[in-house]
C-alpha cells in the first residue's frame, strides 16, 4: 500500500509551466492510472452540462487524456457559465486497450459552477476497481 501512494504522489508533481496555457474561464481535468502507476493516456472524456430546465444532458466536449494523463480544457469552443455539470471518463475502453478487467465501465462526476470566470480542475485517481476524485487547483 505504501508503494502504490508513493507513486500516485509522486505523479502530482508538477513542473511550473504544466498548466499555463489553461484558460480562467474552464475546466481542466488530470487522470493518474494509481493500478499501474502512471498518467492515464487516452482516456475519452465526455463534458456535459445540464440545461436550464433540468432535463437534459447537452455535450459542451469530447476530448481525451494526453500523455500527462491531462485535458487542458474539456470544453473548448464553449463558453463556460453557471451551471451544472458532468464529466464521464471510459474507463472500460481504457482499461481494455492494455487488456484488463475493470468494475467501473465508465465514471461520472457531476459538479456545479457558480461563478463562470474561475478555472475548475476536477482530477480523478483511477484503479481498475475504484476511483477517487476532489476539486483540484
Amino acid at each position: 500500500m505504501q508503494m502504490i501512494v508513493s507513486v500516485a504522489l509522486s505523479l502530482f508533481v508538477l513542473s511550473p509551466f504544466a498548466m499555463a496555457a489553461v484558460p480562467h474561464n474552464s475546466v481542466s481535468s488530470h487522470v493518474l492510472d494509481i493500478a499501474n502507476g502512471r498518467p492515464a493516456e487516452g482516456v475519452r472524456t465526455v463534458a456535459y452540462r445540464l440545461d436550464c430546465n433540468g432535463d437534459n444532458w447537452k455535450v459542451i466536449g469530447n476530448t481525451s487524456t494526453n500523455s500527462a494523463g491531462r485535458i487542458d480544457n474539456v470544453h473548448p469552443g464553449v463558453p463556460l457559465e453557471a451551471g451544472i455539470y458532468k464529466l464521464r471518463f471510459e474507463t472500460k475502453e481504457y482499461f481494455s486497450k492494455s487488456k484488463q478487467d475493470t468494475f467501473f465501465p465508465f465514471v461520472e462526476v457531476p459538479f456545479e459552477i457558480t461563478d463562470a470566470t474561475q478555472h475548475y480542475h476536477v482530477p480523478i485517481t483511477l484503479s481498475n476497481f475504484g476511483y477517487s476524485t476532489y476539486k483540484g487547483q
